[in-house]
């Protein structure tokens, strides 16, 4: 299934915008992704009830920020 698009540019549809609010982004040049913690894994050492019912605990966690470097590749629209 292709993502849907207008005019070749990708469309992200949110429920946290408001309705009648479009926002166009030009990401590449607007944002940029820092790698605060490493992606890592972790598994539980369990106890007699876990291996009684077989589950296994695994946590996958990694820690991201976004920073906005150049706000003018953002435009809010509205109707």
């Amino acid at each position: 299934m292709q993502a849907p698009n207008v005019w070749g540019v990708s469309l992200v549809t949110s429920t946290a915008m408001v309705p009648g609010t479009v926002l166009v982004a030009d990401l590449r040049s607007a944002a940029v992704v820092h790698l605060r913690q490493v992606p890592t894994v972790e598994t539980s050492r369990g106890g007699y009830q876990e291996f009684k019912h077989n589950v296994s605990l695994f946590r996958a966690e990694e820690r991201l920020a976004l920073a906005i470097v150049r706000p003018s590749a953002l435009c809010l629209i509205t109707n």
